[in-house]
């Protein structure tokens, strides 16, 4: 198998470097074990589960980092985190129709079928500073129907060229409902 031979080879210097880059600066919250395996993955040029072999390997590397970045927030001034105002709340999305109906998923799960899906809805693009994002439709794992767009993008910050990771997925509600 090329990706078991390509997976060996991966020393693990290279492998605790790749998690912890791919966990830097992510919400911790929102991260899983399996989400940094297949994100290491695609980082490393390697097929969905290539990794699947040393997921205590990559457990161990993520606890690693989780164990460090709770240890400096700990470091932290305590009068540097006493604030009255309660934290921000993050700012959703904006749309041109406004917000969404709140039964959404039971209008849209008639709203087509997955054949109707797969031959009507056009390739996404998405402008990220620039870069043109392209993801045609897709069927996910999950049996939703949507879109994913990701790649490498160079961007600008501070007048400096900086590489970025984007990965984007847009499902659409109700869509695992769909008959094929």
């Amino acid at each position: 198998n090329f990706d078991k031979e390509m997976a060996d080879e991966v020393t693990s210097e290279a492998l605790r470097a790749t998690v912890r880059s791919e966990m830097n600066g992510k919400p911790l919250e929102e991260l899983t074990t399996k989400l940094v395996r297949r994100a290491v993955e695609t980082t490393l040029g390697l097929s969905k589960g290539g990794l699947d072999e040393k997921k205590d390997e990559i457990k161990q590397y993520i606890d690693e980092f989780i164990n460090e970045a709770e240890d400096e927030a700990e470091d932290e001034d305590p009068d540097d985190q006493l604030n009255d105002e309660p934290p921000a709340k993050k700012p959703k999305a904006t749309t041109s129709a406004g917000a969404a109906p709140k039964n959404v998923k039971k209008i849209q799960a008639s709203a087509m079928s997955g054949k109707q899906f797969e031959s009507k809805a056009e390739t996404l693009n998405v402008d990220v500073f620039g870069n043109i994002i392209s993801g045609p439709p897709r069927t996910f794992t999950s049996g939703n129907r949507g879109w994913y767009a990701g790649g490498k993008i160079e961007i600008q910050v501070g007048g400096k060229k900086l590489w970025a990771q984007v990965g984007m997925n847009v499902s659409i509600i109700g869509s695992k409902e769909w008959a094929d």
